[in-house]
């Protein structure tokens, strides 16, 4: 339950959400001003995520995609605020969705399918997909936040159009329990940095070794689920494409770890074609190496 001081906030971000597009990015450039130069928000973490990732980039471009990233995670931040009032008509005008055919080819092969994303901007505008889809139901697997006003703000915007929440530490008994005949999509954000004491793979990831959650490779390996890859590319300033790509196995199984390594190699190739599009901000490499849920 959210305290009296997390529901102001959560009213003030409710009048936020009201606000024109134009004045929403106004807003957006000076958080972005205020986080880079002002605040300085995670500037160490940034970089160095930045320059053993990109060691190609000269320190001169590292700081362009830096100042670019505050953008975006400004942009993020008030895009998502504005799901609170958009409705689906306007989100349909601002996403653009290839590949959903593939959702449909798995219906009808009656299989439930993963969709694997990483971190890039917007994920959030993903909600918009549910009602698209010949599946009956939509999940959102997520890791709660400890603080009650930010979970009951994604809570809200994730369910306006039908997407249930499935917290992480029940998501395998639902997923286990759930029957596999093509009715239920899964939508994971596959890159989230695990504990140290949940760590049962690693591999390479931009150019670093990187300890990874596994435990939607085995779900699908063991359900026979198909997956997918949701290639996020921003368009132009509040505007996406999001490609559908399928994950498919090398011969006639999946073997161990498959699924998990060629999502993290797709994602790669999707943040080096816009690296100032994905969550820098995070400790992604405090843990590379340690056991998953």
């Amino acid at each position: 339950m959210m305290k009296r001081w997390e529901r102001l906030i959560f009213r003030l971000f409710t009048v936020i959400a009201r606000c024109p597009f134009g004045l929403l990015y106004r807003l957006s450039d000076l958080l972005a001003f205020i986080l880079n130069y002002i605040v300085r928000y995670r500037k160490a973490i940034i970089r160095g995520n930045m320059r053993k990732s990109l060691p190609k980039f000269s320190e001169e471009k590292i700081r362009c995609v830096q100042r670019l990233f505050y953008r975006n995670l400004s942009d993020y931040i008030f895009e998502t605020l504005s799901c609170l009032r958009l409705n689906f008509e306007t989100l349909q005008k601002r996403v653009e969705y290839e590949g959903i055919e593939f959702f449909e080819k798995y219906h009808s092969e009656k299989k439930n399918v993963f969709l694997l994303i990483g971190h890039l901007f917007n994920w959030e505008w993903l909600i918009s997909l549910g009602p698209k889809l010949p599946q009956k139901q939509t999940y959102a697997i997520y890791k709660p936040i400890n603080t009650s006003l930010i979970n009951q703000l994604m809570n809200t915007i994730r369910g306006r159009f039908g997407t249930i929440n499935l917290p992480l530490a029940q998501s395998v008994r639902s997923l286990m329990q759930l029957p596999n005949d093509g009715e239920h999509v899964f939508l994971v954000l596959g890159d989230q940095s695990p504990q140290k004491r949940k760590i049962r793979y690693s591999l390479p990831f931009l150019n670093q070794e990187t300890g990874v959650y596994n435990g939607f490779d085995k779900i699908a390996r063991k359900k026979n689920m198909r997956i997918l890859y949701g290639n996020i590319l921003r368009k132009k300033r509040g505007h996406y494409i999001i490609r559908f790509v399928p994950i498919e196995a090398q011969g006639k199984k999946f073997r161990e770890n498959e699924i998990a390594e060629k999502f993290f190699a797709l994602l790669e190739v999707n943040i080096l074609e816009q690296p100032d599009n994905w969550l820098w901000s995070h400790r992604r490499w405090k843990h590379q190496k340690g056991i998953d849920f």
